[in-house]
């Protein structure tokens, strides 16, 4: 009778045994794999997974999990998980792990086949998750973030602006705009025209009623005069004494002459300028023409665009989407949790059920923690320069308010001057929860960064890079911001993807292609229903000045025939003026000065011949004073010593 119970019991625990060891791990295997496409939407590979029922544990080696945005690139990648579970809580279906081990992870590797999954199963997954989903925070946020990934992302603006400025350059008539255009030139080199002549003829008028070659005759008369009157006798010396007041009076209508030649010749340096002053003040009125010309065509100008976000707003959005996703799933199996009742009553047609909650019961699901150990580099990723990584997860929970404690992450890598520190904290232990992730990265190759094929760039083969990362959700209001700059880079010779015309990825290509330095500063921030986004760039200042050096020169002929025109319409009168200003300012500049000379030399030889004069007058009356003396002495004389002589006095000396 034992035997009939032992034998089949026997059969019936080795059939368990068969099933768990050679049925099981691929059932779990399968289960995983299904659950992890339901996640993320793309394929999920394991290469092996083995389930030890007795020890309670699993191993699952080489799971790789596709990207949907990319998916020839891995979201994630993981040499080998391994944990043991609780056996006891299982028996209450939970799961309890004390610790668990993910080695050798690797993120954003390169596929050798595509991780997307046939299109029917797609929509099936999504159909099943907007059911789940359709109320979820953070599912509004991701549709928000989708529709601005696909909508104002689609067209370089300033690849317009080029196409557009290439077209109003070539339909430009420059001959008819000038010849419609109110020139001033003209105007301006008649009136000045019209005011220099005016000027000239005044001050010719002036030197001839000033009646200076008369003048100047009538003082060389008086000089030749006065240097032929001889003084013989006193009637003669008393006779050109009488002539001097009429002299003085010549000398100073000479001295008032020249007094006026000298204002006069003042007067025409400040009336007719230096020619270079002239012609200053005609290119002046020549330029605000030419001015009046461009502004008439209104020549297209590049302006300062949105480059930045045209170029890397898919790849930061995408990123952005990509962290949701992850805060999508901490959301959805590890919920906030209301705070538990003390008891549970349950009414029924006779009485009523009373559950008393017990304190420190475990969650459904805990996962103390998680020791993580990994790598930046992988398949397709420049692996001698990659940062080996590590650190821990902690407190993975469906329900973190029973040991009040947030799930957190902090894995962390240095490399000589290269490192990586990731810290993220997802936190279920308040009424609202919050979610924080932040990422830090120094001096990283950015193949190991997923921001390499923007589009509209050529892909960047090297580069160093820095990068800070902050994410974070409280309740329905996320603010995420990014900061990176990219240094020694060196680029492609392709654009990565073709999104515009040819010619303007050429154009592109030929701006980017010595450029060293990219900066990038970007935010996403507000509620589900209005997210804004700022986005900041290098690249846009360089972007437009490299163009404008490139359409410079278009825009410079154009420009050069502007000033044609304008120098056909006004430069002969420009010149002829300049030549009757130039030849009239010498005319009556040489004019008052030879005048001006030969007044000047003619009054100096009339002083110098009454000065003379005056001596000579002044020489012969003392002569004539002492001759008379002496005579009278010599006629006196000899009565004198007589008189002497008789009264005999002493005789004088």
């Amino acid at each position: 009778m034992r035997w009939k119970i032992f034998i089949p019991s026997v059969v019936i625990i080795a059939l368990i045994f068969v099933f768990c060891q050679f049925f099981l791990s691929p059932i779990v295997k399968n289960i995983v794999i299904s659950i992890g496409q339901m996640c993320f939407s793309a394929k999920v590979e394991i290469d092996d997974l083995k389930l030890n029922v007795p020890k309670m544990s699993i191993k699952i080696a080489h799971l790789r999990v596709a990207s949907k945005n990319n998916p020839w690139k891995n979201l994630v990648e993981i040499g080998q998980i391994s944990f043991r579970m609780r056996f006891l809580p299982i028996l209450s279906k939970k799961i309890v792990i004390d610790e668990m081990s993910l080695s050798n992870l690797m993120w954003g590797t390169q596929r050798k086949t595509s991780g997307a999954l046939p299109e029917k199963k797609v929509k099936k997954i999504e159909k099943v998750k907007s059911k789940e989903d359709k109320n979820s925070i953070t599912s509004r946020f991701l549709s928000g973030i989708k529709e601005k990934t696909e909508s104002g992302l689609k067209t370089l603006p300033l690849a317009k602006d080029i196409e557009s400025t290439k077209k109003e350059i070539a339909s430009l008539d420059i001959k008819k705009i000038v010849g419609e255009t109110d020139i001033q030139t003209t105007k301006v080199i008649e009136q000045m025209q019209k005011d220099y002549n005016g000027k000239y003829e005044n001050y010719e008028n002036q030197i001839q009623q000033m009646n200076i070659n008369q003048q100047i005759k009538e003082a060389g008369e008086i000089a030749d005069k006065i240097s032929s009157l001889k003084l013989q006798s006193m009637e003669s010396a008393q006779k050109a004494q009488q002539e001097l007041p009429g002299l003085n009076e010549k000398r100073v209508q000479l001295e008032e002459t020249v007094n006026n030649l000298n204002v006069l010749q003042n007067s025409i340096r400040t009336d007719f300028a230096e020619q270079q002053k002239v012609i200053n003040e005609l290119e002046e009125v020549f330029k605000k023409d030419y001015e009046g010309v461009l502004s008439r065509i209104k020549l297209p100008e590049l302006k300062k665009g949105s480059a930045a976000e045209v170029i890397f707003g898919r790849a930061w959005l995408n990123r952005v989407d990509n962290v949701m996703n992850y805060i999508h799933l901490a959301r959805k199996y590890m919920p906030p949790t209301k705070k538990a009742a003390k008891k549970t009553e349950f009414p029924r047609s006779k009485g009523t059920d009373v559950v008393f909650h017990k304190k420190n019961v475990l969650p459904g699901l805990l996962i103390e923690k998680i020791y993580v150990s990994g790598t930046t580099g992988g398949e397709g990723k420049d692996n001698s320069r990659a940062v080996s990584v590590e650190g821990e997860v902690r407190e993975i929970s469906s329900d973190q308010k029973v040991r009040n404690l947030p799930a957190t992450i902090n894995i962390n890598g240095k490399k000589l001057d290269k490192s990586y520190l990731l810290k993220c904290r997802f936190d279920r232990t308040q009424e609202i929860p919050e979610d924080i992730i932040s990422l830090e990265i120094k001096n990283l190759d950015v193949s190991e960064f997923d921001i390499t094929g923007v589009g509209y760039l050529p892909k960047i083969e090297k580069g160093s890079l820095q990068f800070n990362f902050y994410f974070t959700l409280k309740d329905d209001y996320v603010d995420s911001k990014m900061n990176l700059n990219m240094t020694k880079i060196k680029f492609a010779s392709q654009i990565a993807s073709q999104k515009e015309s040819s010619a303007s990825n050429e154009i592109i290509e030929k701006i980017v292609q010595d450029l060293k330095n990219i900066t990038l500063d970007a935010r996403l921030y507000g509620k589900t229903d209005e997210l804004k986004t700022e986005i900041d760039s290098n690249i846009d200042d360089v972007i437009l000045n490299r163009l404008r050096a490139m359409y410079g020169e278009k825009i410079s002929e154009v420009q050069k025939q502007i000033k044609s025109e304008l120098e056909k319409m006004t430069g002969e009168k420009r010149q002829k003026f300049i030549d009757e200003y130039s030849s009239k300012k010498e005319n009556i500049t040489k004019l008052v000065s030879t005048q001006r000379s030969a007044l000047e030399s003619q009054r100096e030889n009339v002083n110098k011949n009454i000065d003379d004069l005056k001596l000579r007058i002044d020489g012969f009356i003392e002569q004539e004073k002492k001759k008379k003396e002496e005579k009278i002495k010599e006629e006196v004389a000899p009565r004198i010593e007589k008189l002497l002589d008789k009264n005999k006095l002493p005789k004088l000396p």
